[in-house]
């Protein structure tokens, strides 16, 4: 049986890990990729489900490899200005950790390794124009011929419309100014920094830092991002200092969203990656529900879950999600602003509606000790 993946981004290779993985030898996973579509290059955090995949998928051995990966450690998140102030750290489970990498240097690190492991899986470059479900099987339009194949992986990227799709409202940034730093420490978390206008990511490589001042654009503009940027950065951070690199910033304007169902109704073109879902980056809740998708593609192909409780487990990841990432604006910041102001209010609002101190977790994140330590942190509503 053939199955294609549409996409070589950061989920086209999550995807093609985990089928090379999961699935039965007889299976031919071929990747299918436009060569002339580059990584948006903007560095990605991770939990700790990206650190098993490699190891289980690649062999890739962490302290010995990561440097070839441009990879460094994270064993938790550093939260700053937010709550009441006082720095906090959001731990993973004892021994776990997960990944902060260059996503420009991940498929040229992966695909190698899963050519050399996988003798069913293969490698086409061609441009796609089209994916069409035809009876059982799935017909990929190229620009030169047409492929056959039994299923189809699409992360092709961000959708043209959003008609399919569920548009969240109890998110509350939707802008990004990126800047990358030469300057770099070797911190071993990711960094979740407070501003007036809403928080900031920041993301340690071996050669280099970045970092992502995340705000609403209906309520600040760039120029002010600018000032508050330079603002923040004239300081050190935790007694490090950083030269940013304004010629290489980089915009980013994003809604926040899900596809209803991330297989079509002849279940055999499924959709992940940006393809799927995209919400705001706090403590890389998308690139977490990647990879459960694609466990669920694989059982669905496997035989080994049926559609109506693959169905209702995505409902239930993409409902965690979502209140996982208002826990963290429910005890507001140090901040007294139109953002911060509007984020408190609205996320207690949606906590309250899902009762949420007897809600029942089971996909958002990894560790449970991390969901622990969120729930106690930043939900108000939680009993000590």
């Amino acid at each position: 049986m053939k199955v294609f993946v549409i996409g070589a981004g950061t989920a086209g290779l999550l995807t093609c890990m985990e089928l090379c993985h999961s699935l039965p030898d007889f299976f031919d996973i071929t990747l299918v990729h436009d060569p002339d579509i580059e990584s948006i290059g903007v560095g990605e955090s991770s939990l700790v489900g990206l650190s098993y995949l490699l190891f289980d998928s690649i062999d890739y051995v962490h302290f010995l490899e990561r440097g070839d990966l441009n990879a460094t450690t994270k064993y938790g998140v550093k939260f700053k200005n937010w709550s009441s102030g006082d720095d906090i750290f959001v731990p993973f489970g004892t021994g776990n950790y997960g990944l902060q990498f260059d996503t420009t240097n991940l498929k040229d690190f992966v695909l190698p390794r899963l050519l050399k492991k996988y003798k069913n899986f293969n490698i086409l470059e061609a441009k796609v124009n089209s994916i069409d479900s035809i009876g059982r099987q799935v017909c990929v339009q190229l620009e030169d011929k047409i492929l056959m194949s039994d299923y189809v992986v699409d992360c092709r990227g961000f959708p043209e419309d959003y008609s399919d799709y569920v548009i969240c409202d109890n998110v509350y940034v939707n802008s990004a100014l990126v800047v990358p730093s030469t300057s770099h420490n070797t911190w071993e978390y990711t960094y979740h920094y407070a501003h007036k206008n809403g928080w900031m990511f920041g993301i340690p490589l071996n050669n280099r830092s970045g970092w992502g001042y995340l705000y609403n654009s209906e309520l600040t503009t760039r120029g002010e991002c600018i000032e508050d940027i330079e603002k923040i950065f004239a300081n050190s951070i935790d007694g490090m200092k950083f030269k940013l690199n304004f010629d290489k910033a980089r915009d980013f304007s994003f809604k926040s969203y899900y596809i209803k169902d991330f297989m079509n109704e002849d279940r055999n073109i499924f959709y992940n990656g940006n393809k799927a879902l995209f919400l705001e980056p706090i403590q890389a809740t998308s690139i977490g529900c990647y990879n459960l998708i694609n466990v669920f593609i694989a059982k669905y192909i496997n035989h080994t879950m049926e559609y109506e409780e693959i169905f209702e487990s995505y409902r239930k990841m993409m409902e965690e999600c979502l209140l996982f990432i208002n826990l963290h604006y429910a005890n507001g910041s140090i901040y007294d602003s139109d953002f911060w102001r509007l984020a408190k209010q609205k996320s207690n609002e949606i906590l309250r509606e899902y009762d949420i101190n007897n809600y029942t977790w089971e996909f958002a994140i990894d560790s449970a000790q991390l969901l622990n330590s969120v729930l106690s942190n930043f939900n108000p509503c939680i009993k000590h």
